[in-house]
């Protein structure tokens, strides 16, 4: 499998605004940079870059990529007008014949309007990663998996990458934390200025994890990490299969809400998919939460649900069998979809963070969308891409529970030049409703605008047409 923006003719456009430097260090970082991991690959891999100009004048951008010892970079600028966007290689930006395999780039905008997505695939996975704004001290990467020995397709480890962007050395504490907010080890990790390190759970802290039967080790919890220095984390889960990429949220980050929502879940149909909804209480206080998974039209799926979640503590549970879904006895089963809603009992605030773990049958389709609270008018998605070999989807789901007018959506699909590139689809949400759709126009590289009346949800995604990768894009208010 190739990265889709190989096909979109970058060629005819880079030779114009392209400018190559290679340095021994990047510059310091600007009020307007994007942070993104280089986790270490083969030659095979790829990286592949969109960014969108959503401001109104145009926007000089540089791209650097930092050596994991923070000692080589090289960069490459190009200039973005007002709407545009662009998608390439990273290789092609910066100059370079391969691909960097470890690292970290930095994104430098003139302008704040600079969106921006990375894809990192192999010739069999797919995955994107969200770049992080703002390093800070404390950071929560929430889904840490390991099973290993002999499990064939049941085989799962985790690795996180820590950067550190600023000119200091860091010194930082990695804390593993079991889903019952017990502390199951702590690691040290010294980051140089400018530099990153990945840390593979199964090696770095293989003494203290629980053993398996089939000879390895088995842990299911999350990662702490505190550090002197502000740092950019993000984590990735490896499988046989497949690839799943999240990044790490700032815990200032994670805002007390009285609502946060998963977008969507899906289970059963011919790829077998499984959800498994993760879910960490990180506030100082006990929460006592209300669960309901809802479909399209809002109508409650199985049963609510109602458990208390002590301070650090967590839940990682698969949709089913949480809202207590009796399915059909046929095979394959249907293809059941929808959102969930989670809300503290009293209705005061709580604060959480989490996830919908999707994959298909023996993880060869599989991705971490994360749960939000966040809603908004306007939501952009930073790449689009459709054709015989890849689509792109989305959801929009209305908050509102309690107005009983609609919420109207409209959706624009735009070119690399921000124009128009099919005519708007207008949506019509009633309250609790969700809608789902398929960019259904031919389109090698793009972006969607989403625009509302009154505040929704949105949640994307990327994947093959023939259902053997899937990864999170994500909707940028």
């Amino acid at each position: 499998m190739r990265w889709p923006l190989n096909r979109i003719g970058a060629g005819s456009w880079l030779p114009v605004f392209l400018v190559f430097i290679i340095a021994a260090l990047p510059a310091a970082e600007s009020s307007h940079s994007r942070f993104l991991p280089v986790f270490q690959s083969d030659s095979s891999g790829y990286l592949g870059l969109s960014l969108v100009n959503t401001a109104g004048s145009a926007d000089e951008v540089s791209i650097t990529w930092v050596d994991p010892d923070g000692k080589a970079a090289r960069t490459g600028r190009l200039s973005l007008p007002p709407g545009a966007q662009r998608a390439f290689l990273v290789r092609e930006i910066l100059g370079m014949t391969l691909d960097p395999e470890e690292g970290w780039i930095r994104i430098d905008a003139s302008g704040s309007g600079l969106l921006s997505y990375l894809t990192l695939g192999t010739d069999g996975t797919l995955d994107g990663a969200e770049p992080v704004l703002l390093p800070a001290t404390s950071i929560v990467l929430d889904h840490v998996k390991v099973n290993t020995g002999f499990v064939e397709l049941d085989y799962a480890d985790t690795s996180l990458i820590l950067v550190n962007p600023g000119a200091a050395p860091a010194t930082a504490r990695v804390d593993l934390i079991a889903l019952d907010g017990r502390l199951a080890g702590s690691l040290p990790v010294f980051i140089p200025s400018r530099g990153s390190r990945t840390v593979r759970i199964s090696e770095s802290f293989r003494d203290v994890l629980p053993p398996n039967n089939p000879g390895g080790r088995k842990f299911d919890g999350y990662a702490k990490i505190f550090s002197d220095e502000a740092l950019a984390g993000w984590l990735r889960i490896d499988t046989p299969l497949s690839v799943r990429l999240l990044r790490g949220r700032a815990l200032l980050e994670i805002d007390s809400a009285s609502l946060v929502m998963a977008a969507h879940f899906a289970s059963g149909g011919a790829s077998l998919y499984r959800s498994t909804l993760n879910l960490i209480n990180t506030g100082d206080a006990s929460a006592k939460l209300e669960l309901i998974a809802q479909d399209d039209r809002g109508r409650i799926v199985g049963s609510s649900v109602h458990l208390s979640l002590n301070p650090g503590q967590g839940i990682r549970e698969d949709v089913l069998s949480l809202f207590r879904v009796v399915q059909p006895a046929i095979f394959p089963p249907p293809l059941l979809t929808g959102y969930i809603r989670i809300r503290e009992s009293g209705g005061s605030l709580f604060r959480g963070i989490g996830n919908i773990d999707i994959h298909s049958d023996g993880n060869a389709v599989a991705a971490l969308f994360p749960i939000a609270a966040a809603t908004s008018r306007e939501w952009t998605l930073p790449f689009v891409v459709n054709g015989q070999e890849y689509f792109t989807g989305y959801v929009i789901v209305n908050p509102n529970e309690l107005l009983t007018v609609q919420t109207d959506v409209t959706v624009e699909l735009l070119d690399t030049e921000g124009r128009p590139a099919a005519a708007p689809r207008n949506i019509s949400l009633s309250p609790s409703a969700r809608f789902s759709g398929l960019v259904d126009k031919e389109i090698s590289s793009g972006y969607l605008r989403i625009r509302a009346n009154a505040p929704v949800a949105v949640l994307g995604s990327i994947g093959t047409c023939r259902g053997s990768t899937l990864a999170f894009l994500p909707a940028i208010p």
